[in-house]
């Protein structure tokens, strides 16, 4: 609270979640807590959104799927998108990469893509944002 108190207005906040219901609760709480302090919120990212083989490419949802986008239309907030599970992802940061230079044709990276002109796009009507959600995300 102190450190959103901190940062001068206007700024907004991009909520992230990952799509298992427990998430979705403690997501509930940003959310609120966002509104209460007059916190633009730009929209919600649903993380870890799947699990992208590295074999086959197939796309397997290991936590469920849709938990972002029902968040998103329960509090009329945008729903910017979901980034699967991608072990490059990990690799990326290691090597101190940017993902969606190396990976950007990949499945990851367009969702980071799609994810990132929004964000680009929404913040435009805001001159500054922070970032919000749950420690379990990877995004």
């Amino acid at each position: 609270m102190s450190v959103c108190q901190a940062i001068k207005d206007p700024f907004a906040a991009i909520i992230v979640t990952t799509p298992q219901e427990v998430a979705a609760a403690d997501v509930r709480k940003s959310i609120n807590f966002c509104q209460q302090l007059g916190i633009n919120v730009l929209g919600i990212v649903e993380n870890m959104s799947g699990f992208i083989c590295p074999g086959c490419g197939e796309k397997v949802d290991i936590f469920s799927s849709g938990g972002g986008s029902r968040l998103a239309e329960q509090f009329k907030l945008n729903f910017l998108g979901s980034i699967p599970i991608d072990l490059n992802i990990g690799k990326s940061g290691d090597s101190g990469n940017m993902f969606v230079y190396d990976y950007a044709k990949t499945d990851s990276g367009k969702a980071f893509s799609v994810v990132m002109d929004q964000i680009v796009e929404l913040s435009r009507e805001s001159s500054n944002f922070a970032v919000a959600g749950n420690s379990a995300g990877q995004a």
